[in-house]
């Protein structure tokens, strides 16, 4: 979902089952998103930090610098750990 107010600001919402990431063009965007859906569900205080993990990726921001890496490396490894053996994992 995107939403653009009157001043051009803008809040891209990613919702998948239970989790839900957002993104926004700045910060007042984010803390006005997230007293919305405070009002309509119950979220935990921690909510609303930079995301760190979602639907098994693994997302690294800096948001000074207006980075953001990704990388699944632990799904990964947990598929080759499945279906690999021991000698085939070396």
């Amino acid at each position: 979902m995107k939403r653009v107010d009157a001043d051009g600001g803008m809040v891209l919402v990613c919702l998948y089952v239970d989790d839900i990431t957002y993104a926004v063009s700045h910060g007042d965007l984010a803390d006005k998103f997230l007293a919305e859906l405070r009002d309509r569900f119950v979220i935990d205080e921690g909510e609303g930090k930079p995301i760190e993990y979602l639907l098994g990726i693994a997302i690294d921001q800096d948001l000074s610098k207006g980075t953001v890496h990704m990388n699944m490396a632990t799904e990964i490894t947990k598929l080759c750990m499945s279906i690999l053996t021991k000698e085939e994992l070396v």
